[in-house]
């Protein structure tokens, strides 16, 4: 995510969507849940926002498509969330005893009831079907963090089939531009061949420990010799919504960290109930 640096520039959102390979690793309390959970609580809400041609960049990477589009995932999906879910939420309904956390939790087990409904609606093209008029970007084939490769052949073969991946999943609705995600933004200067071989024509770096904290290079894309076009993520405005103690980072938002024994986040940072109207306030008064 980069911010403009002057009246007349351009904001960049760029929202990367990747989930390390846990189809098929069993069930809750560890496994495919993982994503499940992801679907639930990030990727339906993102796409009752997102719209066909908007302001924002959308990165899927070949590992997170492969597990949606895997067979048996949407009925996995439904029964962890429609079955599972229902019943440990109505055990944590049952335990809470501090004042709001039962509301809370009811709120919360409505609203997976009700991504069951949105996935059931999804079928027969699912997920996948649905991100794909918003899915601009892709990224190496295994998100294998680039520069940490010991060969050309290896970056080669990383590029080549993340993008041969894309065009597999979304090629139809939403044909590869040359946006690529470096995982982890991890970039070095060696790379700028093999990405212009590629086709790559933009991704996204973090020059943070090089440039420093709010230097306003930050603000300024970087065109390579070979013609690839590197935009800086702006660490500070980062931070607005993910910092280094947790994300989200404000404290209004809901905690990721404290859990019901049941694995819900009833919540915020600050130690509160969490209230989604406080929070949608605190995201309103950031700028």
């Amino acid at each position: 995510m980069s911010r403009a640096a002057a009246p007349g520039g351009e904001l960049a959102i760029v929202l990367h969507t990747h989930m390390p390979y846990v189809e098929g690793y069993g069930t809750w309390p560890f496994g495919e849940e993982w994503l499940w959970e992801a679907v639930a609580t990030s990727y339906l809400p993102l796409l009752e926002v997102l719209e066909p041609g908007g302001p924002v960049t959308l990165s899927v990477t070949p590992v997170l498509a492969d597990q949606l589009a895997a067979p048996g995932v949407p009925e996995r999906m439904s029964a962890f969330l429609g079955e599972v879910r229902s019943a440990t939420h109505a055990q944590d309904i049952a335990a809470a005893t501090e004042p709001g956390v039962a509301a809370e939790l009811e709120r919360s087990a409505a609203d997976y009831a009700r991504v069951v409904t949105q996935l059931d609606a999804l079928r027969p093209g699912g997920l996948i079907e649905a991100l794909a008029p918003h899915a601009a970007w892709t990224s190496s084939a295994t998100h294998a963090v680039l520069p940490l490769l010991a060969s050309d052949a290896g970056v080669r073969l990383q590029l080549e089939s993340g993008i041969a991946a894309h065009r597999t999943h979304f090629g139809g609705a939403r044909p590869w531009r040359g946006g690529l995600w470096l995982p982890e933004c991890a970039y070095e200067p060696w790379l700028d061949g093999l990405l212009a071989e590629a086709c790559v024509r933009a991704c996204c770096v973090d020059l943070t420990d090089v440039l420093g904290r709010g230097a306003p290079q930050h603000l300024q894309p970087v065109a390579t010799p070979e013609g690839t076009v590197l935009v800086p993520v702006d660490r500070e405005l980062l931070e607005a919504l993910w910092s280094a103690e947790g994300y989200p980072g404000a404290a209004a938002y809901r905690n990721y960290h404290g859990l019901t024994s049941n694995h819900h986040r009833a919540w915020a940072n600050d130690g509160q109930v969490y209230d989604r109207d406080r929070a949608a306030a605190q995201a309103r008064s950031r700028s």
